[in-house]
């Protein structure tokens, strides 16, 4: 079994503009969403944006992420984009893909394992 955990952000939210990279306790959201996926099962964690500006923050700290396209409406579509891309590209095979909300800063890592295991 190979899980992808794939995180969509995107700086275009209706309701708060630039959430990702706000910070939280000195930290953007973002990270504390990436850190706490690191600390679950997930074999692959990818950020997934439309935006160069997370793109760019991701890389400047060693953090996989691709960008999408900009015309999705959901998540689950970036996410779907994501998987069909690295399976593309890098000729991975995943037997499951987790979509973890990149606006969840206090998701667990066992909430995580329990979507993985069921």
């Amino acid at each position: 079994m190979k899980v992808l955990g794939v995180i969509p952000a995107r700086m275009e939210s209706s309701r708060f503009f630039g959430k990702p990279l706000e910070n939280i306790l000195g930290i953007p959201m973002i990270a504390h969403c990436y850190e706490r996926a690191l600390m679950s099962d997930c074999d692959e964690l990818v950020i997934s944006t439309p935006n160069t500006v997370i793109r760019d923050w991701c890389f400047e700290r060693n953090i996989p992420a691709i960008i999408t396209s900009n015309l999705h409406e959901r998540a689950s579509e970036r996410a779907e984009e994501t998987l069909r891309m690295l399976e593309a590209d890098q000729g991975e095979t995943y037997s499951h893909t987790i979509l973890i909300q990149g606006d969840e800063p206090q998701v667990l890592p066992s909430e995580i394992n329990s979507v993985i295991k069921n």
